[in-house]
């Protein structure tokens, strides 16, 4: 039987007090005559002919329950929502959802990735910040900027991710520290004649 819509109930509470019966309504609309009448005692009850709030799939997790995975991704910044979901019996989805629906939002994002520093080079780093911060252009003019890249043989894969709220992408808990220069790093240079197909030497560094 199809579902009535608002539309077509008002108009079936509008037949009604016009003077028709209920099954003459409910004829005229292609449901029974107890869809018409429960339509008209819920008329007169709440005066309206909208659907009632229906309570929805019930939630699988308690609210202590959210709360502590809450506690616990900020504890573990690094854990995945998957391992989460495994202790609760529940889809990863569900803890990022429950993540996402704090006062202030969780979300996994990829860390900052700074170079491994004691205190004393944070002091310091701090401290240059401080007496640079009023340079001006003209001042900054005077400065050199340089880099270098080169072949490293190890790397991230970049799919790295940590929880943090907003503003928090420089906290100490959301840092993967790295050693930049660690690793190890190769070159290679070849040498021979054409019939000999090749030869090379590797240097490691």
């Amino acid at each position: 039987m199809p579902r009535q819509s608002e539309n077509e109930r008002n108009q079936a509470i509008g037949m009604l007090a016009g003077g028709m019966s209920a099954r003459v309504v409910a004829r005229r609309f292609g449901c029974c005559r107890k869809t018409i009448d429960r339509l008209a005692a819920r008329y007169q009850q709440v005066g309206a002919v909208h659907d009632r709030q229906r309570p929805g799939r019930p939630r699988v997790t308690t609210a202590k329950a959210d709360r502590f995975i809450t506690l616990t991704h900020l504890r573990q910044r690094q854990l995945a929502a998957t391992v989460t979901a495994r202790q609760y019996g529940v889809s990863g989805q569900t803890i990022r959802n429950r993540l996402r629906r704090n006062a202030q939002p969780i979300r996994a994002r990829r860390p900052y990735t700074g170079q491994i520093m004691t205190q004393r080079h944070r002091a310091a780093r701090l401290l240059w910040a401080r007496l640079h911060l009023n340079w001006r252009r003209a001042e900054w003019n005077r400065v050199l900027f340089t880099d270098e890249s080169r072949f490293t043989v190890s790397h991230t894969d970049g799919r790295v991710r940590v929880y943090r709220r907003k503003n928090e992408r420089f906290a100490d808990c959301c840092i993967v520290e790295k050693n930049r220069f660690g690793g190890g790093s190769v070159m290679v240079w070849g040498h021979g004649k054409p019939e000999d197909r090749f030869g090379c030497c590797t240097g490691q560094h």
